[in-house]
């Protein structure tokens, strides 16, 4: 526990009052709790929250990280995961067998994480499919599922707006996007590992059309 002389330090006496007696944060704490260094301080503070909601329970997420497919387009130079069409080490899974592997963990099952490269051929109904057979078969399942360069992948792909594809894929049952891809939000660093891929702006429009719908 941190003393409040600390926070004081840090320019965040008021906001450590706020979670000391409970009270809502508004979004401008949250900003400048994100552009603070010490993540030992903003650790405390959230444990104090914690603690009180929950005592000391602690929760888990028993999750099935399935990658559908190693097929993509593009040619990220740190990627030891991607291959082309046609490569001998290239894989795709059929729905069936995305579906053993899913139920393959038995009834503990509470998430899966479905990702995959930038498929050329993939539709955008394929997964509509897909997703939609996983919430009959595991209707209690949080399903997370394609990173926002996928999602912008399926929109050039099938001729549509992002926003189309979203909505498309939370009607099948989709209910978060995994928020991978930070190597975008430094232009030096993708002109040089990932020039093809979706920039730091069209990834947060992505995630921010997904927030509002």
């Amino acid at each position: 526990m941190f003393e409040p002389r600390y926070f004081k330090k840090l320019g965040l006496e008021d906001i450590s009052h706020k979670v000391a007696e409970g009270e809502r944060l508004t979004v401008s704490d949250g900003e400048r709790l994100f552009a603070c260094p010490d993540m030992n301080a903003i650790g405390s503070l959230a444990h104090q929250v914690r603690t009180r909601l929950h005592g000391n329970t602690a929760y888990y997420v028993v999750n099935r990280h399935i990658n559908y497919s190693n097929i993509c387009v593009n040619g990220c130079r740190f990627c030891a995961f991607s291959r082309k069409k046609g490569d001998p080490l290239s894989f795709e899974l059929s729905e069936d067998e995305i579906l053993d592997k899913i139920c393959a963990n038995g009834n503990g099952l509470t998430e899966v994480h479905i990702v995959g490269g930038c498929h050329p051929d993939l539709a955008l109904s394929f997964f509509e499919d897909l997703v939609r057979k996983i919430r009959v078969t595991k209707p209690n399942v949080f399903i997370k599922a394609f990173t926002a360069v996928e999602i912008a992948h399926f929109a050039k792909n099938e001729g549509t707006s992002v926003k189309d594809v979203l909505a498309r894929l939370k009607s099948a049952g989709v209910q978060m996007l995994p928020g991978g891809g930070a190597e975008v939000f430094s232009a030096r660093v993708r002109e040089r590992l990932c020039p093809e891929k979706l920039d730091g702006n069209g990834w947060l429009d992505i995630m921010r059309q997904a927030h509002e719908m």
